[in-house]
Formats: C-alpha cells, sequence, structure tokens
C-alpha cells in the first residue's frame, strides 16, 4: 500500500479535523468568539479539500513521492475564494462576500504547503526519464503503457 501522509502529516491532519469538529460544535453552541466564527473554517478548507486531493493523486497511482504542485494549490484557493466570496453571494443575493476570507483561504494553502504537502520519507523519487506506477515500481518511459 502506498504511503499517503508522512506520521507528521498524519498528525496535523488529525488536528485538522478535530479543530474543524470544535468550530463545528462552537457555533452550533454559540459559545465562540466572532473571529473563529466568520473565518476559522475558511482557514481550514484549503488544508483539508487540498489534502483530500492529495490523497486522491497518491491513491489514483501518483505514488507516494508526488506533491501537490505549487501552482496547482494557489489556483485552487484563488478558485475557492473567487467562487465563495464573489460568485455566489452575488448569485444566491445572500451572503456577504469578505476580503478577509480570502486571506483565510491563502492562508490555509500556505499552511498546506508547509506542513502537509511532502512526500512520504521512504517514498522513491520519481525523477527525468522515470515513471511512477501505482505499484510503487519504476519503468522507463518507453515501457510504461506495456503489459507486464
Amino acid at each position: 500500500m502506498t504511503r499517503i501522509l508522512t506520521a507528521s502529516g498524519w498528525s496535523v491532519l488529525a488536528v485538522l479535523v478535530v479543530l474543524f469538529g470544535a468550530l463545528r460544535l462552537g457555533e452550533a453552541s454559540g459559545g465562540m468568539s466572532r473571529w473563529l466564527r466568520w473565518y476559522g473554517d475558511d482557514l481550514l478548507f484549503m488544508p483539508l479539500v487540498l489534502t483530500a486531493a492529495l490523497f486522491a493523486h497518491r491513491l489514483g497511482g501518483a505514488g507516494a513521492s508526488w506533491v501537490l504542485p505549487v501552482r496547482q494549490g494557489l489556483a485552487a484557493a484563488v478558485v475557492v475564494g473567487a467562487l465563495f466570496e464573489g460568485v455566489l453571494p452575488s448569485l444566491a443575493g445572500h451572503g456577504t462576500a469578505d476580503p478577509v476570507d480570502l486571506v483565510a483561504y491563502l492562508a490555509g494553502w500556505v499552511f498546506f504547503q508547509a506542513l502537509l504537502n511532502r512526500p512520504a520519507p521512504d517514498a522513491t523519487p520519481c525523477g527525468p526519464g522515470r515513471s511512477c506506477r501505482s505499484s510503487g515500481k519504476f519503468t522507463k518511459p518507453e515501457t510504461a503503457f506495456q503489459e507486464t
């Protein structure tokens, strides 16, 4: 089985999930600071979504050394921010377009890049002239699509 995250990555992800659950409970009980209520979800959203994307790629055969490219993560944060803070509030007629939410989405992406978007420590890197297979073994590109 391909390692999906580093050991510290699993720990960070567990903390994020617990924090997200605590935010939901805090909002339901009404006993939470308004700053956390307003921006906590937005801050945690990108690390959780981008980690799900990382999981999908690695389980889909990209291998444990694969990391989400910086441009794709940044583009995801920008698109999510534009969608949730620009397009949807104007279409729905309610909701608030808050520019601080954009900063929270970008901060969440930075958090993901810094702590979660890392290759597994025991992964063999895929380098030039090699392609990764879902089995974790490497092969030359010209034989990558041949039956083995």
